[in-house]
């Protein structure tokens, strides 16, 4: 497994074909949609407070055509375990870099941004198969 900058857990699980890390880019190549990678932003049974926040930016590129899934994972009211996730689908790539600014509004039910507990992508598709993105400067933005 590797660390993020806050010293906690990335990984795929082993479910990608390749996952690597050069110069702070994340390059990841998903054989299938159920291929996953996740980085945590807290230990366990603890939440990190983003509600200062009120959007997640990254920058990516993904070949024309790549649909994939960013969720925002959630503790509970008290931080102690896991209780949900929002989740959105981006498209549009266009085959070079890009930074992707997604509204907390944007995903599919509310952030409750003062809980959260990991960030994942996942649901990779596209034509042709395998699909390989790469990731950079994921930060939570005003």
């Amino acid at each position: 497994m590797e660390m993020n900058d806050l010293g906690l857990y990335t990984s795929d699980d082993d479910t990608m074909t390749a996952m690597s890390l050069s110069s702070g880019q994340l390059r990841l190549t998903a054989p299938d949609p159920g291929a996953y990678w996740y980085t945590l932003l807290a230990n366990a049974n603890q939440c990190r407070d983003m509600s200062s926040y009120a959007a997640i930016q990254f920058s990516i590129q993904a070949p024309v055509g790549t649909k994939l899934i960013l969720q925002l994972q959630f503790r509970n009211d008290r931080c102690k375990g896991w209780e949900g996730s929002s989740e959105l689908q981006l498209a549009g790539f266009t085959g070079a870099q890009q930074t992707i600014r997604v509204p907390f509004t944007d995903f599919d039910t509310a952030v409750p941004a003062s809980r959260l507990f990991a960030v994942s992508v996942f649901g990779l598709s596209g034509s042709p198969a395998p699909i390989s993105i790469s990731l950079d400067d994921l930060v939570f933005a005003c």
